[in-house]
């Protein structure tokens, strides 16, 4: 499989993850069954973990010690161990220096999490994801038992970007839920390692998808000499960076206040991502003390109508777009007065350009697109390219990404779990933009935390 990866000390391109929250009922009285209720259920969820690898070939694919032009590649594997792909976490284990207003102990527990697992490392010749299940639990209730009940579980799919977009995650948690088997049946762990003896064919890339053909059309020249000034954070560091760390603060709007966040959308003809964009760039135009030129904002969006991929499939078919916000933009906002009716009008003005820009560019696809450009290019070296960036600036504000809702995601009767919500993260970028939402970059802590803040309280969180 020609899917590369950057040499792992340089940090570039790490991890994707999406994280399904549930409550969970069980009977934890040990005298009850035997096998316990807790451990019927994790035999299941074993087992469903197999049959969902067996579902999805881009579960089947690790970092090779190969390489091409100096760039590792992917092969498929055969065996499959459980300690390489299922890691049990017990949420008393994580320690807290402190927990950031607004947070939840569980939010401020998996933002942890989130945050060391994105700065890890992916090991050669092992699968490049593996599945994280975080345990919370209470003193259990029952005279009978000493142990303590399992109340809550996340449940992460952390996977090499190279391999799987954000959507990828729905199907993996989808196809785990619909794999369950019946806790009553599970009497017995199913074997590991698993062995998988067939080959398979790779996942089809964007490449091998969508035929792209060289072009010089004013969209796509137009679209590589954009210079105009941003503020984007601290300059790239050196590289190679090995103790590379993300930092994940989780945001969680509910369902009433999302409502009336949804009417103010309608308000102002937004969509709840472009609204948010202009949420981001209200708020980063009051906290930076800098001097803000202009906002660059990148949106991903997904290629998968393109490629004619499922949605059902774990694949990484998404590309992205970027809209400039002038200076003259940014000073309608920080001229208002924060939360007056003025700035909601010049936020409700943003947000609607920021659909046109997005909405434009999207339906250009493929012209201007990076990956249609890196598509005609041959003998590129990524490595010595990616180390050239050391010391310069960055080209990027931030980047926002929007998977939508999660309805696919629908947990078995008799499993005890009921979805909560779904919290999507990516590792930061050590050359890219400064900040991520819904994932936090190399920016000093104080900004994230006061950003993460005013957007809680702006969206009623």
């Amino acid at each position: 499989m020609a899917v590369s990866h950057e040499p792992v000390s340089l940090g570039l391109y790490r991890s994707v993850a999406v994280a399904a929250s549930y409550s969970l009922s069980l009977n934890n009285d040990p005298s009850s069954s035997n096998p316990s209720q807790k451990e019927r259920f994790y035999f299941a969820l074993e087992s469903s973990l197999q049959t969902t690898i067996q579902q999805h070939p881009g579960l089947l694919y690790g970092i090779s010690d190969e390489a091409e032009n100096g760039i590792q590649l992917y092969r498929q594997l055969s065996k499959f161990e459980k300690q390489d792909i299922l890691e049990m976490v017990d949420s008393r284990d994580i320690s807290l220096a402190s927990n950031k207003p607004g947070n939840t102990t569980h939010e401020a527990v998996l933002s942890k999490v989130l945050g060391e697992r994105h700065g890890e490392f992916f090991t050669a010749n092992k699968p490049a994801w593996k599945m994280i299940v975080l345990e919370h639990e209470i003193p259990s209730s029952s005279r009978k038992s000493a142990e303590s009940a399992l109340q809550r579980l996340d449940i992460v799919f952390l996977a090499h970007h190279a391999l799987a977009d954000g959507m990828s995650g729905i199907p993996f948690h989808a196809s785990l839920m619909a794999n369950f088997p019946s806790i009553s049946t599970s009497t017995s762990a199913p074997t590991w390692p698993m062995i998988l003896n067939d080959l398979r064919p790779a996942p089809p890339q964007v490449e091998e998808s969508i035929e792209f053909s060289p072009c010089d059309c004013e969209i796509c020249s137009s679209r590589s000499t954009d210079d105009r000034p941003v503020w984007a954070g601290p300059r790239i560091p050196s590289l190679p960076i090995v103790s590379f760390q993300s930092m994940a603060r989780i945001v969680t709007i509910s369902p009433k206040d999302l409502l009336d966040v949804l009417r103010r959308c309608k308000q102002a003809k937004a969509t709840l991502t472009t609204y948010l964009h202009a949420l981001i760039c209200a708020s980063l135009v009051r906290r930076i003390e800098e001097d803000v030129p202009g906002i660059r904002a990148s949106t991903p969006f997904s290629l998968r109508k393109h490629t004619k991929t499922s949605d059902d499939d774990i694949v990484d078919h998404a590309s992205n777009v970027t809209c400039y916000v002038s200076r003259a933009q940014l000073n309608k906002l920080a001229a208002c007065e924060a939360g007056s009716v003025t700035e909601e009008q010049h936020i409700g003005d943003l947000a609607q350009f920021f659909r046109r820009e997005i909405v434009s560019k999207v339906n250009q696809f493929p012209h201007g697109d990076m990956i249609a450009k890196i598509s005609q290019v041959t003998d590129f070296d990524f490595a010595s390219f990616s180390q050239s960036r050391a010391g310069k600036e960055r080209t990027t504000t931030y980047e926002l990404s929007n998977l939508g809702s999660a309805s696919t995601v629908i947990p078995p009767h008799d499993s005890g779990l009921v979805l909560d919500k779904m919290v999507f993260s990516q590792c930061s970028s050590v050359t890219g933009q400064a900040l991520g939402f819904n994932c936090h970059g190399v920016v000093q802590e104080s900004l994230v935390d006061a950003v993460a803040m005013e957007l809680q309280t702006r969206l009623g969180g």
